[in-house]
């Protein structure tokens, strides 16, 4: 299936969106950041960098969740946003360049859910929100974050209910 896809470089050093491998940090509103929209599946494109620049590698055999919120510390009783467990993360179908080797992880989002829509701010239909990604190495329950970085959601012009 072919969905939405959203390229991002990550500066695996401050585990955040930059604009490109030089590690310009980007603007709050500028291209950029992590951009999801209500009643959509979205791949997130990310391409991890070290703090030089130089590309970052990921061990094989990995597995990854990613996790969205409307709260950076979002409470174990509180439903999520949107998460996504390792069977949807690094699909070639979503991304055909998904390679953690190389540092390419694509993240297949779904948006289209409830819990999405409850999150977003309904006065004016975009909501802050907080994205982290984590690697857990074959074998291991500890993890590693890769990614923590705001981002912006958006509520769906067309309406939840059109058809």
């Amino acid at each position: 299936m072919s969905y939405a896809k959203q390229l991002l470089t990550v500066n695996l050093d401050t585990r955040k969106v930059c604009k490109s491998a030089t590690m310009r940090m980007t603007d709050p509103v500028a291209e950029g950041r992590i951009r999801l929209y209500d009643r959509e599946m979205r791949v997130l494109c990310l391409t991890f960098v070290n703090g030089d620049g130089s590309a970052a590698a990921f061990p094989a055999g990995a597995s990854y969740d990613f996790a969205v919120d409307n709260t950076r510390g979002a409470k174990a009783e509180a439903a999520l946003m949107a998460y996504t467990a390792d069977a949807h993360i690094n699909d070639l179908a979503d991304w055909a360049d998904a390679d953690p080797t190389a540092g390419k992880i694509g993240v297949l989002v779904d948006c289209a859910t409830d819990e999405f829509a409850a999150g977003l701010d309904t006065i004016d239909g975009e909501q802050t929100i907080w994205c982290q990604l984590r690697m857990f190495p074959s074998g291991e329950t500890n993890h590693s974050t890769l990614l923590m970085d705001s981002g912006f959601a958006y509520s769906n012009v067309i309406g939840k209910y059109v058809s």
